[in-house]
């Protein structure tokens, strides 16, 4: 059984964000699956296998199995296709809640996220504020008047708005609080965000500490959630238009992460981008 570190969301090795990819004969373990996934350290890791015409995925955090990675996702079909698993066209992902479609291409991967949700949950700026140490009037966004909301694309997620790049390149999150906070309201983190962003939609930062990751370079199924956010929003509005948005920069890995809106009668969010395969191994177990 082979296993694989893919840089997700780069164009080159070492930036974008890392994830561990492990393919399979067939099904594994739930319990190696998460002691393997804590021994390779990274945000999360992608076991998968083929049954029929489906890839079968299962991701984990160091802590626990999630439903959905955007950024595993990118990685294991972009690892596919190098590796000769899988030719390219369009493909079917199975997933613990769905069975999602992947648009495999030539450099890119596409893959499309879960029925998109956009919550009317109120949240305090206050608090918030206090979370994360800038000041109230820094949660905003002057043009769009947009707030914090919860949206989700397959994981649920908090978009934070910050009026500037700024503000958004100098958050201090205090973790423990962020933990609680992300625990009380059943969300998976906060997505920081700004669109004082030249050349992108916005630049964002990701932060999940309930799931054991502080932060994350690059962040699909919230990519998504932002999308639908903005969309919902009437900040964009234009269907099969790719937009970037840029990630990772506080953390020296800058990340391009593309998101597409399809099927305006029953809208759809794509997310995709580009990897690299950094190393490959054997499981000795």
């Amino acid at each position: 059984m082979k296993y694989y570190v893919v840089d997700a969301f780069a164009d080159q090795a070492f930036g974008g964000n890392p994830a561990g990819v492990v393919v399979s004969d067939g099904p594994l373990e739930k319990e190696f699956m998460q002691k393997f996934a804590r021994e390779m350290r990274f945000s999360e890791t992608v076991f998968s296998y083929k049954d029929g015409k489906e890839v079968v995925a299962r991701f984990f955090t160091p802590e626990e199995e999630v439903p959905l990675c955007g950024h595993a996702t990118v990685a294991l079909f972009s690892l596919l296709r190098e590796e000769n698993f899988l030719q390219v066209g369009n493909h079917k992902m199975k997933t613990i809640n769905d069975v999602l479609e992947i648009a495999l291409a030539e450099e890119k991967v596409f893959f499309q996220g879960e029925s998109p949700v956009l919550k009317d949950d109120v949240f305090s700026v206050v608090e918030l504020s206090e979370i994360f140490g800038i000041p109230v009037s820094g949660i905003w966004d002057d043009r769009y008047k947009l707030i914090p909301m919860a949206s989700s694309t397959g994981l649920v997620d908090l978009m934070l708005p910050l009026k500037s790049k700024d503000l958004l390149h100098n958050l201090q999150p205090d973790f423990q609080e962020l933990k609680f906070f992300s625990f009380d309201n059943d969300l998976c983190g906060v997505h920081a965000f700004t669109l004082d962003a030249d050349g992108y939609i916005a630049e964002t930062r990701n932060f999940a500490p309930l799931y054991g990751i502080d932060e994350e370079a690059a962040t699909g199924t919230a990519t998504g959630a932002l999308t639908w956010y903005l969309y919902k929003n009437e900040v964009i509005k234009d269907f099969d238009t790719e937009f970037q948005f840029l990630q990772g920069v506080s953390m020296g890995r800058p990340s391009i992460i593309h998101s597409v809106l399809k099927n305006k009668e029953n809208p759809k969010v794509y997310v995709g981008g580009s990897a690299k395969v950094l190393t490959a191994g054997e499981v000795r177990i």
